[in-house]
């Protein structure tokens, strides 16, 4: 008999594996593969060392990338996708702040195919002016669509003084005049001398043969030269303001308040991790079960930890309204530093290290989803074997040991706090406040 009076509750362990990748470095390039043959799918993702932030236009290595979709002699973008479609597949350009990827997936009969389509790209590099004009125009009016999203605006305030003095601290899309300025001779200076010779990882997943394999890995590396790129360290020399971003007809508030903290390298990353999730990384956090469900201030509150890749960004953030603005901040600058008085339980911590256990198991259902784990992995030189060592590592924790983590790395007598609203309400609830930057975010992005 079920006593449905009781949550259930799962008394069985928890055992996580993530799944064996094989690899090989060749030329400096590493070659990773896993073979699941579920379904008749494969998947490919071209990792690339350099992204954004190695750019000097801001915005212009999302334009190139994009640029990449189309650079197959007389094909344009919507030739070479329809291509792909005929074969069951879509090809993808991306770019992050620290690496770039092309990738597809594709039924495994026509892989090969899609294969020489994504080759002839980076090989040919015909880029058009009117394919260039045409992605200009998506991303200035996609800049228009964004700023009307509180949410977009209060976290475009945050970057520029949390991240003060890094290339992180704009907005990565770069404004309407950066995205305008930029010509296909930058665009093409970008790819040949910056993303195309960062080539790091060739990742292979799903149903292929090796014939798949030894195609992707050969063909690859004989279109691109690989060149070795220094690494520059980055430190953020963060403002712990109030920063007011007005927006006109805010429907609510939206707020981040954080710091930046320890990169993914870093030993004590795991216990961080949990010590956020408590926090703020699932619906029964305590940020969450104050601010929503005791005082019913927010339509939504929680917090993430963001890597960088010299250093992590906490976020706590919220979306509320107004009445409760000031009270929320109260309440996590209290709550951040007051864990020595408030320690997290054991309770606390089986309950997040469940919740983590199915985070990670619902990461690797897929072929695409293990070659996002492995990008990241290996873009950041984690190592395949980190998530093993993650979750053997969280598996192991005291609430003591995380508590003590949590005041080491998350609490400060200060924090970068960002708030968007109407001007109005912005200039109501602070007023008379010290240590007050009034920043309109909107005039930057024209």
């Amino acid at each position: 008999m079920i006593d449905r009076t009781k949550p259930p509750f799962n008394n069985e362990p928890n055992i996580f594996a993530f799944p064996t990748i094989n690899s090989h470095v060749s030329n400096g390039v590493t070659v990773a593969s896993y073979r699941d043959e579920t379904q008749p799918l494969i998947h490919l993702k071209v990792v690339f060392g350099r992204g954004s932030s190695a750019e000097k236009i801001p915005g212009s290595t999302q334009i190139a990338m994009q640029l990449l979709l189309s650079a197959i002699k007389g094909m344009s973008e919507n030739d070479v996708a329809d291509k792909y479609e005929f074969f069951g597949a879509s090809l993808n350009a991306l770019a992050y702040w620290n690496d770039a990827a092309l990738t597809f997936s594709s039924p495994s009969d026509h892989y090969l195919k899609c294969l020489d389509l994504l080759l002839r790209c980076v090989t040919d590099l015909d880029l058009k002016q009117n394919e260039l004009d045409s992605i200009k125009k998506r991303l200035t009016a996609n800049i228009d669509y964004n700023l009307s999203d509180s949410g977009f605006v209060c976290q475009l305030a945050f970057n520029k003084y949390l991240l003060n003095g890094t290339i992180y601290s704009r907005p990565r899309s770069g404004n309407k005049s950066e995205i305008m300025s930029v010509t296909l001779e930058d665009c093409k200076n970008i790819l040949v001398n910056n993303i195309l010779p960062s080539l790091k990882v060739i990742i292979v997943t799903g149903n292929f043969g090796d014939a798949e394999l030894n195609a992707s890995s050969a063909g690859i590396m004989k279109a691109i030269h690989k060149i070795k790129f220094d690494d520059e360290h980055i430190e953020a020399n963060s403002v712990k303001s109030i920063i007011l971003a007005p927006k006109q007809n805010a429907s609510q508030t939206v707020l981040r308040l954080g710091r930046t903290t320890i990169p993914k390298k870093h030993e004590d990353f795991p216990t961080l991790q949990v010590a956020n999730t408590i926090l703020g990384g699932f619906f029964m956090s305590r940020i969450n079960a104050y601010l929503r469900e005791e005082k019913g201030l927010t339509y939504g509150a929680g917090s993430t930890i963001d890597s960088l890749k010299h250093f992590s960004v906490f976020t706590a953030f919220s979306s509320l309204n107004s009445d409760g603005i000031n009270d929320s901040i109260d309440f996590l600058n209290k709550e951040l530093n007051s864990f020595a008085e408030n320690p997290f339980t054991d309770v606390e911590l089986d309950r997040c290290v469940k919740f983590m256990y199915g985070s990670f198991v619902r990461g690797t259902e897929t072929p695409g989803l293990i070659a996002n784990m492995v990008q990241s992995l290996l873009s950041d030189d984690l190592g395949l074997d980190y998530y093993n060592r993650f979750y053997e590592k969280i598996i192991s924790l005291t609430a003591q040991e995380v508590t003590a983590k949590a005041i080491e790395h998350l609490s400060l007598p200060n924090y970068t706090i960002a708030v968007c609203s109407d001007e109005k309400t912005l200039l109501t609830k602070f007023a008379g406040m010290e240590n007050v930057i009034y920043y309109d975010i909107t005039k930057e992005m024209l």
